[in-house]
Order: C-alpha cells, then sequence, then structure tokens
C-alpha cells in the first residue's frame, strides 16, 4: 500500500504509468535474487518491511522485559539463587548421547570426537557437561533453551557456541506456513533515535529547530491525511506546499527520510513515544512555553490502570472509546493501546481514540503516532475547555482523522 510508504508522501512528482515503465526497463538486465540474505535495519527508503509482514509476527504472551530483572535477581538476591540451584539440581538428572543409526564403534568414536572439540565451543565450560549446565539455567530463568551454532571457516563443524536471550527471539510465519526464528537486533531503535537526531540537525543550518520541528510534523501529517482523507485534501496539500517551498528537494528527501525513522522505530518497539521523546532530547520544549511531554514509563503505568476492565466492557459493547483531551504527543493513548495489546484486545478494531490538543504541532504529533500504530482515531486541534469534542461533531479541518479511522468512516 502506498500509504505506508514515506517516499511517496513526500513525492510530488507524477506517477510513471506501467506502459513507461516497461519501456523504460525493456533493455535492462537483471541478476536473480540469491535467495534469503541478509540485509542492514537502514537501507535508503526500503523502510518497513510493509504492515502486512506485522501480522505475521508472533508476540510472546507474556512481559519479555521481566527476563533480565529476574536474570539479574539471582545474581544479587540469596534467596532467588538458592532456589535457582535447587531447581537446577533437580532438573539435571544428568544425560546420554546416542547415536542410534550407527555401530557401536562408530557411536564411541563420535562421542570421543565430540568431547575433543566442544571444550572449544564456549568459554567457561567443561565441554558438553557444561553447556547441558547452561542450557538449563537458561531455561530455568528465560523459559526457553536459545542457542546460535556458528560455523567455522572450512564449514566442516562448529566454530563456537552462543547462548542468545530467548527474550530475543521472535518468530515468524513466512510463505511456507512455518514459523521461523529471527533474533531481534538489540540496537535498532537506539540507531533510529541517534540518526533521526543527527538527520534533524542538518536541516537546522538555515531554519531554526522549532521552524523544522513544526514544518516536519506538519508535513508528514498532511501527506498521511492525503493518502486516505480526500475530504480536505486540498487545503491540506496548500498547508503541505506553503511548509515545502522553504526546502531544497535534498532537504525534501531528508523529511522523508525522518518520517521512516519514526515508522521504522515503531515497528521493532511500539511501546515507546517516539515523536515525545526526540522533542525533549532536541530540547525544542525550551522554544514552546515550557511544554514537556508525560515519560512513556508514567504513560505505561497510567494505560495499565485505565485499561482495567476492558475485556468486560467488550462483552457488552463492540468498540469502547478512550479520550485525552490534553493529548500531547499522544504518550497515554499509545500506552493504553499497547496495554490491551498485551490483554491480547485488538485495539485496531475494538477501540476509537479520541485526542484534543490546543496546539497544533502537539496534536499532529499525536495523529502521526496514533496512525502508524493502526489505530482508529480522531484528532482535534483546539481547546478542550471551550471546544470541546461533543456528540455528533460536524466534520471540519480542525479534525484529523486516521487512516484506520478513514476506512470505518468512509472518508477516502
Amino acid at each position: 500500500m502506498s500509504i505506508w510508504n514515506p517516499a511517496s508522501w513526500f513525492n510530488r512528482k507524477k506517477p510513471i504509468t506501467v506502459e513507461e515503465n516497461k519501456a523504460k526497463n525493456d533493455d535492462k538486465t537483471t541478476s536473480l535474487s540469491p535467495g534469503r540474505v541478509s540485509e542492514p535495519d537502514v537501507i535508503g527508503y526500503n523502510y518497513i518491511a510493509n504492515l502486512k509482514d506485522i501480522k505475521n509476527l508472533v508476540p510472546p504472551s507474556f512481559r519479555t522485559e521481566l527476563i533480565p530483572l529476574i536474570r539479574d535477581l539471582y545474581k544479587i538476591n540469596p534467596d532467588v539463587s538458592i532456589a535457582l540451584e535447587d531447581m537446577f539440581k533437580l532438573a539435571n538428572t544428568g544425560h546420554t548421547i546416542s547415536f542410534p543409526n550407527n555401530t557401536p564403534e562408530e557411536a564411541n568414536e563420535m562421542r570421543k570426537h565430540l568431547k575433543d572439540v566442544s571444550e572449544k565451543w564456549s568459554t567457561y565450560t567443561a565441554g558438553i557437561d557444561g553447556l547441558v549446565n547452561k542450557f538449563i539455567v537458561q531455561c530455568l530463568v528465560g523459559g526457553a533453551i536459545s542457542i546460535e551454532a556458528v560455523p567455522n571457516n572450512k564449514l566442516d563443524g562448529l566454530s563456537t557456541i552462543l547462548l542468545v536471550n530467548p527474550e530475543e527471539i521472535i518468530f515468524k510465519r513466512l510463505n511456507d506456513g512455518v514459523y521461523h526464528p529471527y533474533q531481534r537486533n538489540p540496537n535498532p531503535i537506539i540507531n533510529h533515535k541517534k540518526d533521526f537526531i543527527k538527520l534533524f540537525n542538518t536541516l537546522t543550518q538555515r531554519h531554526s529547530k522549532s521552524e523544522v520541528w513544526s514544518d516536519f510534523i506538519e508535513m508528514s501529517a498532511c501527506a498521511i491525511s492525503n493518502a486516505c482523507n480526500k475530504k480536505f485534501f486540498e487545503i491540506r496539500e496548500k498547508t503541505y506546499l506553503t511548509c515545502a517551498k522553504k526546502y531544497l528537494a535534498e532537504e525534501l528527501n531528508n523529511f522523508a527520510t525522518l518520517l521512516s525513522y519514526v515508522i521504522m522505530a515503531f515497528e521493532c518497539n511500539p511501546e515507546q513515544d517516539f515523536l515525545g521523546e526526540m522533542f525533549g532530547v532536541l530540547k525544542l520544549s525550551d522554544n514552546w512555553k515550557g511544554q514537556y511531554f508525560t515519560p512513556y514509563h508514567i504513560g505505561r503505568f497510567m494505560g495499565d490502570i485505565n485499561s482495567y476492565g476492558a475485556e468486560s466492557s467488550l462483552t457488552t459493547k463492540e468498540v469502547i472509546t478512550v479520550s485525552d483531551s490534553c493529548c500531547g504527543s499522544g504518550c497515554l493513548l499509545i500506552a493504553f493501546a499497547n496495554s490491551l495489546h498485551r490483554k491480547k484486545i485488538n485495539f485496531q478494531k475494538k477501540v476509537f481514540f479520541f485526542a484534543q490538543d490546543i496546539d497544533l504541532t502537539a496534536a499532529l504529533m499525536c495523529y502521526i503516532q496514533l496512525s502508524l500504530l493502526g489505530c482508529m482515531a480522531v484528532v482535534k486541534v483546539g481547546n478542550s475547555l471551550s471546544d470541546p469534542f461533543v456528540e455528533n461533531e460536524p466534520i471540519s479541518e480542525k479534525l484529523w482523522f486516521t487512516p484506520m479511522a478513514c476506512f470505518s468512516r468512509d472518508l477516502i
């Protein structure tokens, strides 16, 4: 879907027709794909691996962020350490290595080979016995045995065996219907933030930080809205072009890349208020009346409280509503959505979000993030005291409907 391609959002060139594209590529030769290859986390405009792939990921049914806490706890707490030792002794009843399809002589020879080479597979272990001990502890602490076997340069044996934290493994359903394990990159979110800040600062040489930020937010919001909401297309296209004419073509490409970093950050970790955090890191609050946004860990705490009882509410209602009349960048609403997700409630179908803020930039930050999370939401720009949401709110340019809300309201 082109709606999720930031490059197309910021591109105002006339699309190439199928016939033109065919004529353009008739004289070109292409190479066959080598198959499954590794790709870096950030590659030009290959931003999100298409939102359709997200539904193929299988998230754990428990809070994986607790595993590192348990791992640290047994190292410093004597009670937990003793309990782990007792469970380890009960679990480790010894093991045998068998080769049922080989002769006894061959089996003995292979056991001797394993004994010799296994001592080099992992540091601080006594061969296979030590590895088994590590596997048991890993299973008790992390809930699974998770390793990576690294072949040697000659590909005729193993160079080492690495223990991979189970919380870093996710499973993805591929076209063959089989779920394949993938290891999370522990650094992508940090890299996205660093890359975002570095690229953003290159745009502040001719304009102030606050101006670049507000233009980035407004252009991104207009681009998302105009991809799905045709009711206010002309108004928002004019707003977009007013902001865009301040910048060079290369700078506009950088704006598209900035938005791609936001998308990739949410793909890696939806449990965050990315734009709100960037707002604070870039110290933009100094220029906006001392405006500060709620830290996400506080938002998560509030989200868990407010989502209490959602399951029972959905037994009598098809859709529940949640509102934040001073939404800022949307931290509390994002946290609420993620809280429902942890409870196995599909917030994209079962919840309609109402958000409002008097500040245009803050409201649109909320709009962008709720759009990327796939929330059915409408964000209103205005004073929630003098101009709050009302029943049968008339549709006006003050209302920003997310793509999911546009689909449900037939505003496409």
